[in-house]
């Protein structure tokens, strides 16, 4: 399971996240029995491929307009 646990945690800024994107890979702590075994990625699926609406437990979307870069779909991440 991948969680946010804070804001501080949101994965902000990703290229193209915000409507593009059906996967990801996620650099998250990997932690196993209480144990921290460190940063690793994974590759998660975070729309459904037929609705392409966000999976159950990801909340994500555009962070707006950007100065000077506006046709860049930059987003946000956030995993429950």
């Amino acid at each position: 399971m991948i969680h946010t646990p804070s804001t501080k945690a949101i994965k902000w800024w990703p290229g193209d996240i915000g409507h593009y994107s059906s996967h990801a890979i996620v650099f998250a702590k990997l932690i196993i029995e209480g144990n921290a075994i460190g940063t690793m990625p994974f590759f998660v699926q975070i729309r459904d491929l037929k609705t392409w609406m966000p999976m159950k437990g990801i909340e994500m979307g555009d962070m707006g307009p950007k100065l000077g870069y506006n046709t860049k779909n930059n987003g946000y991440c956030k995993f429950d």
